[in-house]
């Protein structure tokens, strides 16, 4: 009943797209109708949007044909939304036979089209019955043309789905782009390295880790900090995978080759952030190398830069080691008051109400902090907050002792 052209267009979206939770066919004839090119293009985006969603149940073979030639046609449409929801809806739906039409919409030479199919592609390649298929139809042949592609966009979503193909193929495809400091597609390998499929599994961990490794002693400073990004969303990805063993594994490698620590001392202040961002993913194991912590500890208090000396600090309240209380402390009256802030914010994650000294340096700097300033108010409430919920703290274990 609601579904006709004489309804308003919410209300026949909203009315397809329940018949289609219901498994009623003219609930997806409907969202078709509305793919169409002179539909509103809301009215498109709307539908096509939906689909690119999970669909609430399995089509039949005969409705994913339908539904695919014309989510294909929508990887040309000239309106970027609807050209990505097309492609994420199609890679959900995508059978064998459509290989072959995607692989020769690769060779047009619309940049969104080009995007919009290795998009398409790299998703599909997360369903490991397709990937097969992927690979079997030598599409990473034809995706590695791409990383010389003029245009940075179209070489780094090249280099993404050439990473999520994974197979011996493109990762000896990147590993030898990555040896040509004359590729233009050089940094977007780096780049994608961190996203190849099975790149915490030991053979593949260890070419990679292998790879980084030795362009961190690269000269220029953009191919030095893309590894590190690198290096630091593999551990990244091992913590937050419960990859206990990659992670320890790779920490144990970083740390014994030493060349993260010699970048510490590097001219860059952009290399040195990066590289102290990477210590700070390797967590506690950083507190067994004194000479990494003394040097962070440097870092604080002498670097001239102050976003270096911020990640410092964030660091050793992230870290939440005692070592690092009287370096905190020294950079609460530094110059740069979002450098002395975020080391406030260090101390009360390392420390506890009964830490005296502690106490008496945040009494002090709400007593003589720098008033009529913003940022140094901002510092001096920060100091009376935390004393008030150490106060509060105190209280209240007082109070159960006495009721004990």
């Amino acid at each position: 009943m609601h579904i006709g052209a004489e309804e308003a267009l919410p209300v026949r979206l909203t009315a397809a797209y329940t018949l289609l939770s219901c498994r009623k066919a003219a609930g997806l004839e409907t969202l078709l109708q509305f793919l169409d090119a002179r539909e509103e293009e809301e009215a498109r985006k709307a539908a096509v949007y939906m689909f690119a969603t999970e669909l609430p149940f399995q089509i039949t073979e005969a409705q994913r044909e339908q539904l695919s030639l014309c989510l294909l046609q929508l990887l040309r449409d000239t309106n970027p939304d609807i050209a990505m929801h097309a492609a994420h809806a199609l890679s959900k739906i995508a059978w064998p036979t459509l290989m072959m039409p995607l692989s020769q919409m690769l060779g047009e030479k619309e940049v969104p089209v080009q995007v919009a199919v290795l998009i398409c592609m790299e998703e599909i390649a997360r369903r490991d019955s397709m990937r097969d298929e992927l690979q079997q139809s030598g599409l990473p042949t034809r995706i590695l043309p791409l990383l010389r592609s003029e245009t940075v966009e179209v070489r780094r979503q090249a280099s993404y789905t050439l990473a999520a193909c994974g197979g011996e193929y493109a990762l000896a495809a990147l590993g030898t782009i990555l040896l040509r400091q004359d590729h233009p597609g050089r940094l977007e390998a780096i780049e994608s390295l961190r996203l190849v499929r099975g790149a915490l599994r030991p053979p593949t961990r260890i070419k990679i880790l292998r790879w980084l490794l030795q362009l961190l002693n690269s000269t220029e400073e953009i191919t030095q900090v893309t590894a590190l990004d690198s290096l630091a969303y593999l551990l990244w990805q091992a913590s937050t995978r419960g990859r206990k063993r990659s992670w320890y594994e790779l920490g144990d490698e970083l740390l014994s080759d030493g060349t993260i620590t010699e970048l510490l001392y590097h001219a860059s202040a952009w290399v040195r952030q990066r590289a102290v961002e990477l210590f700070r993913l390797l967590g506690q194991r950083v507190a067994e190398h004194p000479e990494v912590y003394q040097r962070l500890q440097q870092l604080l208090q002498y670097d001239e830069d102050s976003g270096v000396r911020a990640s410092v600090a964030y660091t050793f309240g992230q870290l939440g080691t005692r070592q690092a209380v009287a370096a905190l402390l020294r950079a609460l009256i530094d110059v740069d008051r979002h450098v002395a802030l975020t080391a406030l914010n260090a101390l009360e994650a390392t420390s506890t109400p009964d830490d005296t000294i502690i106490v008496f340096a945040l009494k002090e700097l709400t007593r003589y902090g720098l008033k009529g300033d913003q940022d140094g108010e901002q510092l001096i409430q920060k100091a009376e907050e935390i004393l008030k919920k150490w106060r509060r703290s105190l209280a209240r274990a007082g109070k159960r002792k006495q009721e004990g």
